[in-house]
């Protein structure tokens, strides 16, 4: 949509409830298209907004594990995004002219400052290391460098001003459409603004109405276009200062715009097609989900694994259990830990699970071993930030005692931070080892679920004790959709015997001891307090307000 729209003649503003659904979305832009696009988000540079022109990757590697790289790299993309729009602008009529003297006067010897002097500043600044504040004991040399910091400033703000205000596409979240770089600088071309946005049911409801009243030309913005799906998760409110973080006013704000404009029937199309999962894969989020309306692209059918990955994988379960066959494909497998046992933090109440991590570690190290993951997408998914924090452990360990680089590695995220994303290869892990209502956690909500169960392209392995099958939970007399879909998920996998039981080796795990836990993890999820009540079947639905987007994606128009 946003490429037809863009070829309408018209700018569009791509929004999200976060910064991985506002990345999934420029993926997926530039996989269909290589469409300039300008991305904005809270950067590293003195916390300000920054401006990168179609950065690649600036997000992923082995920058995650090492922050000053990461920052490195993220500034280094943003220069190589902003010159190649520079070089552009040089081309065509004087508008260098117009960004003379963003500079304030005696910062250097220059008299004058185009928006090519602004760029060199920004060049010098970037490509060299950042110097250390002298202090005042050295006055002299700190008003230089006080001067120094206050020419990037300005000019990298210029710079930004002048990228937005050409681009056609801008993305960011809902949030910093509200800031200045993009509030006063979109739709300075003149065109007609749209505004799209995806994951529309994750983002809180006073969010949604930044982008759609505090543009400074908010008189442009001739219709919103909003997608999303009421079966993955909704909003999140916490409270950021206390652990576990919970908000008083959370259950209030946990109905979305998207949700509340979808139980007023507003007019919507239904988008039931997949393009993401093996036909295997969809079948069972189809059907408990979707009602069986999920349908598959014909593409679908030709993802593969690949005959080494297939071949290495089945290796590794036969080594665990010698008369595993899997006749019908790999794209599937369930991996019962008899021994694992869930440890809950009594400080934040996270959860986390020694031997599902000692399993899953045994298995990734296998395949980086036999080189079967390169040119391929893997990721771990858990449901907790303590698991999460376990498995970062382990995969630095890792990293080290092969002598791989991280980003050759398995990245590692919460269910919630991959809302938006897929990989070739995801690795679930469940955590608990209890299929009670109390021992389930996050894990109950369907929803949460749902999320983890649709993100893997190729396979999907799904890592859990086998106890949690241990109650009467699944013979009460309830509608399906109503049990907890983590339940009904893996009694199926066991039913069509797809499941390896693997006892973790815990006297071979690695010692956290030494290691201390990353800082920067600020994962805090609250369990969603809506009741698991079946909703209407939906895939994704799509709003449209005031614009004609195609035939595909537009029912009747009502004025926003």
């Amino acid at each position: 949509m946003a490429i037809f729209l863009h070829d309408c003649g018209l700018n569009v503003l791509l929004v999200g409830a976060s910064n991985a659904a506002v990345d999934a979305l420029t993926d997926q832009l530039t996989a269909l298209r290589s469409e300039p696009y300008v991305r904005v988000r809270r950067g590293e540079i003195e916390n300000r907004s920054r401006t990168s022109a179609c950065p690649q990757d600036s997000d992923a590697g082995a920058g995650k594990s090492n922050p000053e790289n990461h920052n490195d790299a993220e500034k280094q993309n943003a220069l190589i995004g902003l010159s190649q729009f520079l070089k552009e602008l040089q081309s065509q009529k004087g508008v260098a002219n117009k960004w003379d003297t963003v500079i304030p006067d005696g910062i250097t010897a220059l008299a004058k400052y185009d928006i090519q002097n602004a760029y060199e500043v920004v060049n010098n600044y970037l490509s060299k290391p950042k110097d250390r504040r002298p202090g005042p004991s050295s006055p002299e040399e700190d008003e230089k460098w006080l001067a120094k910091e206050t020419a990037f400033k300005k000019c990298w703000d210029a710079i930004g001003e002048l990228v937005v205000q050409d681009a056609d596409i801008v993305a960011c979240t809902h949030n910093l459409a509200g800031t200045p770089l993009v509030r006063r600088n979109l739709g300075a071309n003149g065109k007609k603004i749209v505004i799209i946005a995806d994951e529309d049911g994750q983002a809180l409801e006073p969010d949604v109405l930044i982008p759609l009243v505090s543009l400074d030309r908010a008189n442009l913005v001739i219709g919103t276009i909003r997608g999303g799906d009421r079966q993955q998760l909704p909003p999140l409110s916490i409270t950021a200062s206390e652990v576990p973080g919970y908000n008083e006013f959370g259950y209030q704000m946990g109905r979305s715009l998207f949700d509340r404009l979808r139980r007023s029937q507003f007019p919507f199309k239904l988008i039931s097609e997949q393009h993401r999962m093996h036909p295997r894969l969809s079948r069972f989020p189809s059907e408990f989900t979707y009602s069986g309306k999920m349908t598959n692209d014909s593409t679908v059918h030709s993802i593969s694994l690949g005959t080494e990955f297939s071949g290495a994988l089945l290796d590794w379960i036969q080594s665990k259990q010698p008369n595993a066959k899997f006749a019908m494909g790999l794209e599937l497998i369930g991996i019962n830990v008899p021994n694992g046992q869930t440890m809950v933090n009594e400080r934040t109440r996270s959860r986390s699970n020694l031997g599902n991590v000692t399993v899953v570690m045994e298995l990734v190290r296998f395949l980086v071993t036999r080189g079967v993951l390169e040119g391929r997408t893997s990721t771990i998914i858990t449901t907790y930030a303590d698991q999460k924090k376990a498995y970062v452990r382990h995969m630095t360990k890792l990293s080290e005692s092969l002598d791989v680089a991280w980003k050759d590695l398995v990245q590692i995220n919460t269910v919630d931070s991959m809302q938006g994303h897929e990989a070739d290869l995801v690795i679930l892990d469940w955590v608990v080892d209890s299929g009670t209502k109390s021992d389930l956690g996050f894990a109950s909500d369907n929803r949460r679920a749902n999320v983890a169960l649709t993100r893997a392209r190729a396979c999907l392995i799904v890592v859990a004790n086998g106890n949690i099958l241990d109650n009467d939970r699944l013979s009460e007399r309830k509608p399906v959709g109503i049990h907890p879909e983590i339940l009904v998920h893996f009694r199926s996998l066991v039913q069509n015997d797809l499941v390896v039981d693997v006892r973790a080796s815990l006297d071979d795990a690695y010692s956290f001891s030494d290691t201390p836990a990353p800082t920067d993890d600020a994962d805090i999820m609250a369990s969603a307090t809506d009741s698991q009540k079946k909703l209407h079947p939906v895939q994704e639905e799509w709003y449209t307000s005031g614009v004609d987007a195609s035939a595909e994606t537009s029912t009747d128009h009502v004025s926003w």
